[in-house]
C-alpha cells in the first residue's frame, strides 16, 4: 500500500513523516469511494482490483447504506455482463470475478 505523508518541521527544516490516516473528510470519502468504482468498472488495468480493495479498506469509515449502494451498482454492471458478456465494461474475465467478490463480501458484511 502506498504510504501517505504528512509535512513537519524540525528545527526549522520540513521533514516528511509518514501518516497511515486518510486525509480525507469522513463526508467526501463515499464519494471518492463510489467514484473510484465507478471509474474502476470501465477499467482493463490493476484499477478494479485496487478499487475493491480500497472499499474493503476503508467499509468501515462510510455508512452502511453507501456501502449497500456501491454493492448495487457493481451488482447491475454484473448483471448487464451476464445477459450481454461483450458489452464489457467489466474488463477481463479476472475483473469480473474481483467485482463478484466484492459484492459477496459485502453482502456477508450487511447480514
Amino acid at each position: 500500500m502506498t504510504a501517505l505523508y504528512r509535512r513537519t518541521e524540525l528545527n526549522g527544516r520540513a521533514r516528511y513523516i509518514e501518516d497511515h490516516r486518510a486525509p480525507v473528510a469522513p463526508e467526501h470519502l463515499r464519494t471518492l469511494l463510489l467514484g473510484y468504482v465507478r471509474y474502476a468498472m470501465g477499467r482493463r488495468s490493476a484499477a478494479p482490483s485496487m478499487a475493491c480493495e480500497m472499499v474493503r479498506c476503508y467499509a468501515d469509515q462510510i455508512h452502511p447504506a453507501d456501502l449497500w449502494q456501491i454493492r448495487q451498482e457493481v451488482q447491475d454492471e454484473l448483471d448487464r455482463h451476464t445477459e450481454d458478456p461483450e458489452f464489457g465494461l467489466l474488463g477481463d474475465d479476472c475483473d469480473v470475478t474481483e467485482w463478484q467478490r466484492l459484492v459477496r463480501w459485502i453482502e456477508g458484511r450487511q447480514k
